[in-house]
């Protein structure tokens, strides 16, 4: 017994190598590609709810969160045997095919309905990834850990609030169009700031205050010049573009790549924190270090390791392998998709405290050992030991997702492979039976007389259309924040917005 334990043991771990040198190798745009399809970040309706999937037959049904969580037990009910006759895209597409999958991600969340991927949050509209007692956020994209009043900005970490226009923000408030800011305040048009409190048209600074242009001023030099800045609206996207694009890496050595905090042995990664060897990362690591950690995006927790291939994993995860939304304390899991709390999974879907399980079906640990080294032995020989989900599975519209937000890709390209394409224009939010304006009509909702800054409140009840014919509108919490720190109207679609902050070097 004790030698049939250590030999499978050892197949298992033959196996995990062959996987982890395969993504180590895994060219950037492949990587994008493969894995951030996988994130949407354009909700749909079905019917009269929100959906984070299209309209698509590469979905069975879709269910509320409610529901979904109850229905857990229910999946390892609906297993299927593995067919060694059949390949293995046509064995996962037959449980993915018979599987809910959630509406949308969400959990103990409040007023969020237009947000996915939302944990512990609440009053926030049309973002994604909102985790952990944050509010009141907009149009943004990786919030996290008690940040509250964030617009149209990317990855705001820890105790932040007030953030405009903005991406790369840690430990600090009052910041607008800035990038890379870190235990700062009252900072306008500025990047790589540490520890900085009223500066504008800044870069590089630390513990810096009253300084424009990287010059210093007295406090009353600096608000005189602040105030002749400020009052120019129509110059604020002009001043958003001379910031800099190149992110520094703060306390990290070895480390290649943007905004990457107190990391070591990093190659191609981006938005990263405490993280110690990896190559192909976005948005990676937590407050606890995160180890071995390739072709990842959105991944790491307290105490992660050796994660190959990964969208999205929660707390207390490791071994994790070509897999997705995997969510807490789960660990030896291979091509699976929504579990919580498992471990010894291959091809398994929603499970949740389940081990030695494979395409749902519950095996002692002596039989999953034996058919998981047939499985793998198998996929090696085709070929797809190591690749991530097929294209012919995924449910999203390609131009909706994370790889389109990053990579340039073309659209004739993308379709050959099998990948989904929306064609309609973005409606997700807007009322029909309002009036529709342009971009350009949005000048006369805007006044600045006797030094004070007013938005006309009936643009609320204004469709916005941007040019490339998609609609957006003006919500009331957005209203009040632009108004209450002189902020302009937008000039284009939320959804441009969060690509416009996202700043990547590879």
């Amino acid at each position: 017994m004790y030698f049939f334990y250590f030999a499978s043991m050892a197949h298992l771990n033959h196996w995990k190598q062959k996987i982890q040198e395969r993504r180590k190798k895994t060219p950037f745009l492949e990587y994008l590609k493969e894995i951030g399809s996988w994130y949407p970040l354009v909700l749909s309706k079905d019917g009269n709810k929100l959906s984070r999937y299209p309209i698509t037959d590469r979905v069975w049904k879709l269910s509320d969160t409610v529901e979904y969580e109850e229905m857990r037990e229910w999946f390892v009910a609906s297993w299927l045997v593995y067919d060694e006759n059949i390949s293995f895209l046509d064995n996962y597409k037959k449980l993915w095919l018979q599987i809910p999958h959630p509406r949308m991600l969400q959990r103990n969340s409040e007023n969020c309905d237009y947000v996915d991927d939302v944990i512990s949050s609440k009053d926030s509209y049309l973002s994604f990834m909102i985790i952990t007692d944050c509010s009141n956020n907009l149009y943004s994209l990786i919030v996290k850990e008690n940040c509250h009043d964030v617009l149209n900005s990317i990855n705001v970490l820890n105790n932040c609030s007030n953030i405009f226009m903005s991406n790369a923000v840690m430990n600090s408030y009052n910041v607008f169009y800035s990038s890379n800011i870190i235990n700062s305040s009252d900072i306008w048009f500025s990047s790589n700031m540490m520890a900085c409190t009223h500066c504008i048209f800044c870069d590089g600074l630390e513990w810096k205050k009253y300084h424009i242009e990287n010059k210093e001023y007295s406090k009353e030099e600096y608000e005189i010049k602040k105030q002749d800045i400020l009052k120019d609206k129509d110059k604020f996207i002009e001043y958003r573009n001379w910031v800099s694009k190149k992110l520094t890496n703060f306390w990290s050595t070895d480390a290649i790549g943007n905004s990457i905090l107190e990391s070591t042995n990093v190659e191609n990664g981006s938005y990263l924190y405490r993280v110690h060897g990896g190559r192909n990362l976005i948005m990676v690591g937590w407050s606890e270090w995160d180890k071995n950690i390739y072709d990842a995006i959105f991944a790491g927790s307290y105490t992660a390791d050796d994660m190959y291939g990964v969208m999205i994993s929660g707390i207390n995860t490791s071994d994790i392998y070509c897999s997705y939304a995997i969510i807490d304390n789960c660990s030896h899991v291979f091509y699976s998709y929504a579990l919580d709390t498992c471990s010894y999974c291959i091809w398994c879907i929603g499970l949740k405290n389940k081990s030695y399980c494979i395409l749902n079906k519950q095996y002692t640990k002596e039989e999953w050992q034996v058919l998981a080294n047939k499985i793998f032995e198998s996929m090696d020989h085709d070929g797809t030991l190591g690749e991530f989900f097929s294209p012919e599975l995924n449910p999203f519209h390609f131009n909706d997702t994370f790889a389109w937000l990053i990579g340039n890709f073309k659209k004739e390209e993308i379709k050959k492979e099998w990948y989904l394409w929306r064609e309609d224009t973005i409606k997700i939010d807007v009322n029909e039976s309002w009036d529709v304006i342009s971009i350009s009509d949005l000048d006369q909702f805007e006044t600045f007389q006797d030094n004070i800054w007013k938005i006309n409140p009936e643009v609320l009840k204004k469709v916005i259309r941007d040019d490339n014919w998609n609609y957006y509108r003006i919500v009331k919490p957005e209203y009040d924040f632009l108004m209450k720190h002189w902020l302009p109207l937008p000039r284009d679609h939320w959804s441009t917005r969060i690509k416009s902050n996202f700043w990547i070097t590879k």
